[in-house]
């Protein structure tokens, strides 16, 4: 007879820990579920904060072509003879130029240059570019700007005394000159 009570107990002790056993399985399935939504969540704004790097590192890459456009614009229209550099030049330089945009949908090309007499004789160089983005919308237009003096020795109709720190040394390879005199 003492073996009867035992057994009972152990009948429910295992009918317990079996229903004990179905609680933690449908509580793991609710976890498993939780974790699920916090996973997709997490993608949802991982993808989304890939797509925001990825425009703003191709918009970075516009500005960066740009950029390097303008100036090189700028430096090509510098390197011209004063006689040269004209509104009309750089007008004609900047069609040429923007017709090699292909990256800047959209892109606009101005180059001008303006005389200056005051306050001394000078040349000023503006170069703006402006393109569009993907989107349409307008981007961040690039202004450079430079200033170009008349070179005095190498142009005499040009005004302009040259400094004399600015005086050019004659170089060392150039071979003494005769004059013919004993």
């Amino acid at each position: 007879m003492v073996q009867q009570p035992s057994s009972c107990i152990g009948i429910v002790a295992r009918r317990g820990h079996v229903v004990g056993a179905r609680r933690r399985v449908a509580m793991t399935l609710v976890e498993t579920a939780v974790a699920a939504a916090m996973l997709a969540v997490f993608m949802i704004t991982a993808t989304r904060m890939m797509a925001t790097l990825s425009a703003q590192r191709q918009a970075s890459e516009r500005h960066g072509i740009a950029l390097q456009t303008a100036n090189n614009l700028l430096e090509e229209l510098s390197s011209h003879s004063w006689r040269a550099l004209t509104p009309e030049a750089a007008a004609d330089w900047a069609e040429k130029a923007s017709q090699e945009l292909e990256r800047l949908p959209g892109a606009k090309l101005t180059a001008e240059v303006v005389d200056e007499t005051e306050p001394v004789v000078v040349k000023r160089l503006s170069v703006s570019l402006a393109w569009k983005t993907p989107a349409g919308r307008p981007g961040a237009p690039i202004r450079l700007t430079a200033w170009v003096f008349p070179r005095a020795q190498a142009e005499p109709s040009a005004q302009v005394e040259p400094v004399p720190d600015e005086t050019p040394a004659e170089p060392a390879s150039t071979p003494p000159t005769e004059t013919g005199e004993p």
